[in-house]
């Protein structure tokens, strides 16, 4: 995940590495909740969690409404983003989400997790710039 001022420049990333997982949809669900767990911590700023799956986009947008096998983690992201002024969900395409992807990479390859304060790690930096400019395009 990635968390990106105004501007587009980078105020956090990080990895977890996630055991256990029932579903890639579960997968993203935690990544989501961790996300805004991250932003309650560092900006008390309106924020939008951006995800490409669209499913746990619409659970989050109408949490009531929905029983999947990631209810409760939802739930708890819920929670959590009612802490947080503003917050927009938004789904985007996989093109824009090319960063989260590799940091997440990087966490199934190194097996362990790390945040990172106000930059993100040097082998993900290219990245950065073309997510910017993606979303500044579309």
């Amino acid at each position: 995940m990635a968390i990106r001022n105004h501007l587009g420049k980078i105020m956090l990333s990080a990895w977890k590495k996630v055991f256990n997982a029932g579903s890639t949809e579960e997968v993203e669900a935690l990544a989501c909740r961790e996300g805004l767990l991250l932003a309650a911590e560092w900006t008390s700023e309106p924020i939008i969690l951006e995800s490409d799956c669209l499913a746990v986009i619409n659970y989050l947008s109408k949490p009531l409404s929905q029983r999947s096998h990631s209810c409760f983690i939802i739930r708890e992201a819920v929670e959590v983003a009612s802490r947080i002024p503003g917050v927009v969900f938004r789904h985007i395409g996989r093109a824009c989400n090319k960063l989260a992807h590799e940091l997440a990479q990087l966490a199934k390859m190194l097996n362990h997790s790390a945040d990172w304060r106000e930059r993100c790690p040097v082998s993900v930096e290219h990245i950065v710039a073309q997510d910017v400019n993606i979303q500044v395009i579309q």
